[in-house]
Parts: structure tokens; C-alpha cells; sequence
């Protein structure tokens, strides 16, 4: 097959899905990040103007240079965000017309505030604190420095206290789509895929609409896990793939 007749089946099969949009419920997990963009201070004019360090090296350099004394260094946040695999992907889905439901740590009682236009077009289960990322912007490059310790709580004893384990039954009783992205970062994500294996998944018909439910999974960067770890998802991946298409 040629790529114009590749290209041209791909066009008619996402206007036959299109179709079909709103009878493919979806739902998306577990992360949740608030990204901060975010200059280094170099100089500052006034009270409205800085001038940034513009390289990771000059940075590099002020902090080396610091060593044994002490330094005040300036950040200045130009744009919080919404980050994580998941939100991200689910914002995309959701902004094409999916009907989605996301279930992550995006702030807990309350959403953190740059979630709320992804909110207005999604269904929101927020069971803990986003973690947050402050990229430090530079014209060579960036520096992510992370603040993770809210992933701890993206587990299936704290889903099951914020949300419900019936509820969640219910949920993915009527997904279609079921998408778990970022594994890597979420450490404790394996306990939610063994209460999937184990109890929600048998619980509930395999197939919706009359078609298999579909289960996407993103690991991410596993190369950050041992292989001890990666072996461990692979084998519950296995498991789970007999219970719906993986």
C-alpha cells in the first residue's frame, strides 16, 4: 500500500470514527503535574525588568561560584500550566470531542486553578495534590526541577478512600478507552493495576458497545526503573491483557 492510499485510509476511518465520538467513553490516569516556566534572574532594572541569564553554563557558573560562601538567586515565573502525560493527553481527547473522564492527583479538596479550563470540558476525579515542575528556561536549554512527593498518593487505598472502589467499578464498567500513562514517575500505580486485574476488571462486561474494551499503556521513561521493576509491570500487564485489549 502506498502512503497516499495509507493517508487516505486514515482520513476515512477518522471520518467514520468522528461518527461515533460520543459512544466512546473515556478515561484517563493517574499523574497530575502543575509546570511553572520560569526565568533566572540576572539583573534586575526596576521592579518590572530583569534581564535573565540566558545560558545553563553562565548559570552553572553563578552556583559554582557560590560554593563556600552563599547566593540569592532570583526566579521569576512567567506561566503556570498543566502538565503530566495523562492531563495532557486527556485534554487532547477531551478538546476533540471524547467524552473523558480523568481520575489523578490534580489538588485535592480543590483542583489547583490550571486545571479548571481542562475541568469544563472533562469529567474530574482529583484524589490528591498535582506534583509541580519548575522549568527553568534558558536559550540552550532547560533545567525540569521536580516536586514529586504527592505521587505517593496516587495508590489504590487512597482511590478507593477519595473516590470509592464502587465508584471506580462503575466507571471503567462504562470506559471504552482506558488509558494509564506514566508508570515511571507513579510508583505506586502497580497497587491501582492489581486492583484492576483483581477485582474491577473480572466485576465488569469486557466488552462496551459490543467491541473489547481497550486499555492504553504508557510507561514512559522506564529507563529511570530497575529491571526488576519493569519486569514486575510487564507481568501484570500480561494479566491484564487477558481481561480486556491491551
Amino acid at each position: 500500500m502506498q502512503r497516499s492510499e495509507i493517508a487516505q485510509a486514515a482520513s476515512q476511518g477518522l471520518k467514520e470514527f468522528s461518527k461515533t465520538i460520543d459512544s466512546v467513553k473515556t478515561t484517563i490516569g493517574f499523574d497530575g503535574f502543575v509546570d511553572s516556566i520560569i526565568d533566572v534572574v540576572k539583573t534586575r532594572q526596576d521592579a518590572d525588568n530583569y534581564q535573565p541569564i540566558p545560558t545553563i553554563k553562565e548559570y552553572g557558573e553563578r552556583i559554582v561560584a557560590a560554593a563556600g560562601e552563599s547566593a540569592n538567586i532570583e526566579l521569576v515565573t512567567k506561566l503556570r500550566k498543566l502538565g503530566g502525560n495523562g492531563p495532557i493527553m486527556a485534554n487532547a481527547m477531551a478538546s476533540f470531542g471524547l467524552p473523558v473522564t480523568y481520575i489523578g492527583n490534580l489538588g485535592h479538596p480543590s483542583l489547583d486553578e490550571v486545571f479548571l479550563p481542562f475541568a469544563e470540558i472533562a469529567t474530574i476525579h482529583s484524589i490528591a495534590d498535582p506534583g509541580y515542575t519548575d522549568a527553568l528556561e534558558f536559550e540552550d536549554g532547560k533545567l525540569m526541577m521536580g516536586k514529586h512527593s504527592s505521587l505517593k498518593d496516587v495508590n489504590a487505598d487512597v482511590l478507593n478512600e477519595v473516590l470509592g472502589k464502587g465508584k471506580f467499578q462503575q466507571i471503567i464498567g462504562d470506559t471504552s478507552f482506558l488509558g494509564m500513562v506514566n508508570w515511571t514517575m507513579l510508583t505506586k500505580l502497580n497497587s491501582i493495576w492489581d486492583m484492576l486485574i483483581n477485582d474491577i476488571l473480572p466485576a465488569v462486561a469486557s466488552d462496551v458497545n459490543g467491541k473489547k474494551r481497550m486499555i492504553f499503556v504508557d510507561l514512559a521513561d522506564p529507563a529511570k526503573r530497575t529491571i526488576d521493576d519493569i519486569a514486575d509491570a510487564l507481568k501484570r500487564l500480561t494479566a491484564m491483557s487477558k481481561l480486556a485489549d491491551v
